[in-house]
Order: C-alpha cells, then structure tokens, then sequence
C-alpha cells in the first residue's frame, strides 16, 4: 500500500512543480486576506556533533552496540558487534550516534578505542563509558586537572561525543526504588564536565503515572531538577507507548502526549533541545524471564507515526533503544530464543523489522533537518476527535485555535508543528491515523509560495488551498515564502 502511496505521490508533486513553473496558482481563492503580524527571528535552541555535520544535522543515535556476547544457540556463537561491517551497516541504517555500549574503558580500554576509531571511519559520534569518571561524583571535589587528564586519553578522536554518565537518572521523590542514582550525586561531576567544556549523555525517565496524585508534581519538579542541576546539552527522556507487555489495554496516548508537552515546555524555558527515545520493537526483558512473545510492536505505521509526531512537537534529537538485541531480551518460552521481537539487530546478527523502517524514516529527516534544527517550536494544531481526545491533557503544546500565521484551516485527522523558521512559517504536517493513508487540506489566508519537502524530495507549489495525500502516520514539511 505504502508502494502505492509512494508511487501516486511522485506524480502529484510533479504535477504540482508544474504548476508553479508555469505562474498558475493552485487552488486561488478570491477571499479576502487575513492580516498576519510578521515574526520575528528567535534564539534557536540546537545540538551539534562536527562528526555528523554540525548543528544542522539532527541526532539520531543508537543505545546499546559495540556490544560482544559469548553466548551461542543452536551451536552458533552470537555475533561479534565490534567490526567494521557492524559500524557501516549502522551508518546504513540511518543511525550516527552511539549512546553506550557494554565497554568500560576503566576495564577494556582497548575494545572502547576499537569502538572510537570504528566510529570515526564511519561518521559516528560515540560516548565513552568510563567509570573512573562516573565515580568521581564521590570526590568531596573533582579535580578538574585529573578529570582533564583522563579524558585526554580519548578525547582527541573525532568520534569522540562525549562522556556517558548514567542512563534514566532519578530523584529522592521521584521513583527513588530504582536505587541512588540520583540527580544530585552526579552535580559536581556535570559542573565540573561544563567547565571543561566536555559533553555528556543522559536519558530521563518518563512518567507512566501522571494520574496518580502528586505523581505529576513530583514528575515536573524531577523534569526541573535534570534541567538545572544534571545541565544537559540536550533534554531527553524515554516513553514507549507501543510495548503490548505494557498495553493490554488500549493506548494511553493522553499520557503519552501529557510527558511531551511537558518536555517540549521545558526545553523552551531553559532553552535545551529535546530528544526523545523511539522503541526498536519492544517486550523488554528486565527481569529475564522466558515468555512468548505477542504481536511485534510497533508496526511501520506507528514507527513513523512516532517520529513524525515528535517532530511536530519540535523534538531535535532522537536515541533509538536497543540498537543491540541484549541476549536476555531474546528468552523465549516454547523456543529457546525469539531474535526478532526488538532491536534494529537481534542477538544473533539478525535485521530486525526496524532497521529497514528506519532507514526510510532518516532518509526524510535528511531532507527536512537542515530546516527544523534552526526552527523554534511554536506549538501543534491537532484535527479530528482521536487527536484532540489525545490531547486533551497537554497544558501548553495546543494552539487551540487551530491557526497559526498563515494557516487558517487544516482538513483531515491532522497533528501539524508550527514553527518560527529563521522568521519565516514552517508547517509540519502529520496523518494521525497510524493504519491508514489519507487526504489531508490545508487552507492558508491567501496564495503562498510554498517548498514542501516530502519522502526526502524538494517540490516547489504555489497557492491557497493545499491539498495533501500522506500514508500512515508519515509527516511533510512545508515553508511558506
């Protein structure tokens, strides 16, 4: 169906470039024109990695690879994830970033240099686990000449992205079961890394429980507490709406949507850009029991469904979790071993599912990251009753009114980001329903100049009425003139 979407597509956007080649407007309208106040150009909140392009080039790392494994099945040995096919067929697939991997440099420092220079040849940013530096959180002070010293070892490749300090970092009142990894422990380290001008990964926990009373105060004050005192380059947290174990009951995305409105509000108050977790199937095995597995979540559909809304949202980086199958993920029950249920790459060297539907979704990012990473996040007009039902909870995403500049009218069920674009109106527009294609309409107040840029090719139209036809939760990006 996809293929055909695609197929129909292609000859729309020719149809429409030549239309605007030849000076006629597409769906002119002879209404009058609604006044619009011009805006003004605003401080951009950006990350940057030289080693994938610089600041306009969005994020999209990996979590967990450069992993070895010594276990086999059916007489054969798990795959050896430190090898240069291993590191193209990354890059292949869209990724650039490594968030972690298994090597401690403290105790393998040969494997993590192996990993470093793997990434350096392939365009790959990477961030080093070195416990030596994690525990100098215990330092009464940190010895910036020592901390220097030991990041000197690695530092100089151009790999090199940054340290990795601790993963879904919690709070005394926030989830504080999970152990001390609290926020405050690691304080002086991360002033101490920002002083040297040294980078360092984190990812948040996501709220599962914002019903609960006082959950959502102690979630926000969590938020507040890794946007000040953890002082990221970036804000990221995980939620997985899509994991079946989680969800047999139907989705909750009115929480899904509660948690990212509050990240993005967050972001734009301490001016951090926001990086959000995409779930490389699902049915986590934290506890590494033996089950079957259910339906593989989530399917194409929702895939891009996910990433496009976050980039309505304004969302400027993304880790996708687990890049690495990790072996207990794979127990399973009637057989010994399911390799499929999640990772871009199983256990045993497998493509998952993911993986190809990854290098759609990042061929598209490549087209439209050069204008989103220098956009600000304005807000999100939602149409129809399954989006606005979802987003019921949202306290300052929504523009309630459902215009934003120029746009007057949108047809369809619709997510569409609004953005400042170095002063200029850029729309990205979504197809909410995540099992089907649709016709979706936009109604500007007068005929615009317009470049749309859809499945990673450039179209120029021109007009007031702007019809769209989109597949199963795919995005477009469009620029008015």
């Amino acid at each position: 169906m996809k293929n055909r979407m695609k197929r129909w597509k292609s000859v729309l956007c020719i149809a429409l470039s030549v239309i605007f080649v030849s000076g006629c407007a597409l769906g002119t309208k002879d209404t009058q024109v609604a006044e619009i106040v011009p805006m003004e150009q605003e401080e951009i909140n950006k990350f940057s990695l030289n080693i994938v392009g610089g600041d306009d080039v969005m994020k999209i790392a990996g979590y967990l690879g450069f992993n070895m494994t010594w276990y086999s099945a059916d007489g054969n040995m798990f795959d050896d994830y430190v090898t240069e096919e291993y590191a193209q067929d990354i890059a292949a697939a869209g990724i650039n970033c490594i968030h972690y991997s298994d090597f401690d440099y403290a105790t393998n420092p040969d494997m993590v240099i192996k990993g470093l220079e793997l990434a350096e040849k392939y365009n790959l940013g990477y961030y080093v686990f070195d416990s030596y530096v994690k525990n100098m959180c215990e330092d009464e002070e940190i010895d910036l000449e020592k901390l220097a010293n030991r990041v000197a070892e690695y530092c100089d490749y151009k790999s090199f992205a940054g340290i990795f300090i601790e993963d879904e970092p919690n709070s005394e009142t926030f989830m504080p079961e999970l152990g001390e990894k609290y926020i405050s422990k690691y304080k002086k380290l991360c002033n101490a890394l920002h002083e040297l001008g040294i980078k360092y990964h984190n990812g948040g926990l996501p709220c599962y429980e914002s019903e609960k009373v006082g959950e959502a105060e102690r979630y926000e004050a969590y938020i507040k507490e890794l946007a000040e005192d953890f002082r990221p380059d970036i804000l990221g947290y995980d939620h997985y709406p899509f994991d079946p174990l989680a969800k047999e009951e139907p989705l909750d995305l009115q929480e899904h949507f509660w948690n990212l409105d509050l990240i993005r509000e967050y972001g734009l108050k301490y001016n951090l850009p926001i990086e959000a977790t995409i779930s490389a199937g699902g049915q986590w095995n934290d506890g590494m029991e033996r089950f079957d597995s259910v339906e593989y979540f989530p399917n194409e559909g929702q895939f891009d469904w996910l990433f496009n809304t976050y980039l309505a949202f304004g969302v400027k980086a993304f880790s996708v979790f687990p890049l690495v199958q990790p072996t207990h993920f794979g127990y399973a029950k009637s057989t010994e071993w399911d390799f499929e249920r999640n990772g871009l790459f199983g256990s045993m060297g497998n493509k998952n599912r993911w993986y190809y539907y990854l290098q759609d979704i990042t061929e598209h990012i490549r087209a439209i990251d050069g204008v989103l990473m220098n956009c600000v996040s304005k807000g999100v007009i939602v149409n129809g009753e399954q989006a606005k039902e979802d987003m019921q909870d949202t306290r300052s995403s929504l523009i309630e009114s459902g215009k934003f500049q120029e746009l007057q009218k949108v047809t369809g069920d619709t997510m569409v980001g609004c953005f400042n674009y170095n002063g200029k109106t850029a729309l990205y527009v979504v197809n909410y329903d995540m099992e089907y294609a649709q016709k979706i309409t936009l109604e500007l107040n007068a005929s615009h100049n317009i470049a749309m840029i859809q499945e990673a090719e450039t179209n120029y139209v021109k007009g007031q009425t702007i019809p769209l036809d989109l597949a199963a939760g795919e995005g477009v990006l469009l620029v008015i003139d």
